[in-house]
């Protein structure tokens, strides 16, 4: 496997400010702009150092008498990026591997080193000559999580699951500069998941799936966006997400998950209704009687937790939406709590039987009568590059892929018509 010498991280500036009227429809600032430099040098984009930036930003817009109009995170680099970790579907395909190799030859162009996960790298070099330009690790095999209830066998014939390579080692993490994904929403949530719950780098995503509802540029744009995000000065929509620990009933945690999207805990195939008690910092809030819970970021509103009856929401709101599976109850209602929160579903001593959690589709595990799975707003939110600014993308994304609010437009009445 090939490897390089660890690089340095790309130094950058990170600006926090809060537009007025008179900036344009792609968030390009007037000089009036209010104005904080949340981070310089290469100073990790954790939650703490964006609601400091925030903070600095509305005490210079109420300085200065600002009228603002949100607040817009622009990123401009101090020193070009030096490495790229490159994200795609492992089987490929045509489309698929056609844009990597673009992307490879464009980050190579520019003097920027390309990861990918191996067994992208070795499907690549059986294809085409410049694949040994590709950087990657060492693949290691990771423990294979127990779905299975206890004294229940797999058959004999079932099929060996391959060993998934997760996370890329420390040398490789820490030296990123950006990532970029080559797919559609399910890749954004597989880099979430390859990268685990640290600091994340500005991500740019190429929409190749067939949904893209995260993913603000389409392939024909690949050029001009990649290139964009190289120079730097873009604005920047921040994904909030969630950390995830499971307890067992005897006190020690079990493991440790992050999510983009959303955390579910339901009755699996199990007849009796799930009984989850509820709990937050500590108050008991409800008990979820029902095939189960979502517990969902805003990013995750309109994935799971929409079709569950819950609520569109801006991914820049600071929030956890709690979203019941069809309730056994007329009166359970969504609702959102506070970032700032610490959530407990537990299953009762008394429950009659198994419940299941995920995070975002994957790592099913079985939750017994005492075990619970605590949940709370991560430190490092995913730093997703914008085709225009974040309010623009999101509410373009609503309409084109989820037909938001469609209706034939209603026709003009004309003044001899108004009386008959």
């Amino acid at each position: 496997m090939q490897r390089q010498p660890p690089l340095q991280r790309a130094h950058f500036r990170l600006l926090c400010t809060l537009p007025d009227e008179t900036c344009d429809e792609g968030g390009t600032c007037s000089p009036g702009c209010a104005t904080a430099v949340v981070a310089e040098d290469t100073c990790e984009l954790s939650e703490e150092t964006l609601a400091a930036a925030a903070a600095a930003a509305a005490a210079a817009a109420h300085r200065t008498h600002h009228a603002a109009c949100g607040v817009a995170l622009h990123l401009s680099w101090l020193a070009p990026p030096r490495a790229a970790l490159l994200v795609c579907k492992p089987e490929g395909g045509p489309a698929v591997d056609a844009a990597l190799r673009r992307v490879a030859q464009l980050l190579a162009e520019a003097g920027c080193a390309t990861f990918v996960e191996p067994a992208v790298r070795a499907r690549m070099l059986a294809q085409y000559a410049g694949a040994h330009n590709l950087l990657s690790w060492e693949p290691l095999p990771s423990p294979q999580t127990q779905v299975v209830e206890e004294g229940v066998a797999l058959p004999a014939d079932a099929p060996a699951q391959p060993a998934i390579c997760v996370a890329p080692p420390p040398h490789v993490a820490q030296q990123l500069d950006l990532c970029v994904t080559l797919g559609g929403d399910g890749t954004l949530l597989w880099l979430s998941h390859l990268l685990g719950d640290a600091p994340l780098p500005p991500v740019l995503s190429i929409g190749l799936g067939s949904l893209c509802f995260m993913t603000p540029f389409a392939l024909r744009s690949l050029d001009f966006a990649l290139g964009r995000a190289l120079r730097g000065g873009f604005q920047l929509a921040l994904r909030h997400r969630l950390t995830c620990r499971i307890v067992r009933a005897g006190g020690g945690a079990d493991s440790s998950h992050v999510v983009l999207n959303e955390v579910v805990v339901d009755r699996g195939d199990s007849p009796f209704l799930t009984n989850l008690e509820c709990f937050c910092d500590g108050a008991f809030v409800t008990r979820v009687q029902g095939d189960g819970l979502i517990v969902a970021t805003p990013s995750g509103s309109t994935a799971y937790s929409l079709a569950a009856g819950g609520s569109m929401t801006h991914p820049q709101v600071p929030g956890l939406l709690f979203t019941p599976i069809c309730p056994h109850s007329l009166s359970f209602r969504p609702l959102v709590f506070p970032d700032s929160v610490h959530l407990r579903v537990q299953v009762p001593a008394e429950s009659r039987s198994v419940c299941w959690a995920s995070f975002d589709g994957r790592e099913r595990q079985a939750l017994r009568a005492g075990d619970s799975v605590h949940v709370c707003l991560s430190r490092w939110p995913m730093p997703s590059v914008c085709a225009k600014d974040a309010t623009t993308d999101w509410f373009g994304s609503v309409r084109s892929t989820l037909h938001w609010n469609e209706r034939r437009e209603q026709g003009v009445v004309h003044a001899d018509e108004e009386h008959q």
